[in-house]
């Protein structure tokens, strides 16, 4: 299941100002030594809820169930029967094996999921901005499968 955004690899990504909203398993998944910068994000699952608005703009959900492919987040990685949360696993941020740095962003996942998601040689800043998750962890933490 893919991201709303994904960078991989020797990638770098710089989001000012934006809006992410989609992605079935995370807005943003950076893997495989990806770089990204997000200052005044606002990263939100698409199907949530249009009464949900918070200051900021962001509305509750997260973003997406599962995983994304071998060697990455999915079977045998992180997602479904891997990493995470099974029945709805939706991550704001999904971060392995790269870095990610949050400025001033605002990041909300739904139930059972989290804002961010922190893998194995993963590196995650974040300054000022709100992370929420009010039924599951606002940042998840692992490096191997459970």
């Amino acid at each position: 299941a893919p991201a709303a955004v994904s960078v991989l690899g020797a990638s770098e990504l710089t989001l000012d100002g934006g809006h992410i909203t989609g992605g079935r398993a995370a807005g943003v998944a950076a893997m495989q030594g990806a770089v990204v910068h997000l200052q005044r994000a606002t990263i939100r699952r698409g199907d949530a809820p249009a009464g949900g608005a918070v200051p900021g703009g962001a509305v509750p959900g997260g973003f997406g169930p599962g995983g994304f492919g071998p060697g990455g987040f999915g079977p045998g990685g992180f997602g479904p029967g891997g990493f995470g949360p099974v029945l709805d696993g939706w991550y704001g941020v999904d971060v392995s094996g790269s870095s990610v740095e949050l400025a001033q962003s605002i990041v909300e996942a739904p139930e059972l999921g989290a804002a961010i998601r922190v893998g194995r040689g993963a590196r995650v800043t974040v300054s000022g901005g709100s992370l929420s998750a009010p039924h599951g962890n606002v940042i998840e933490t692992g490096g191997a499968r459970r």
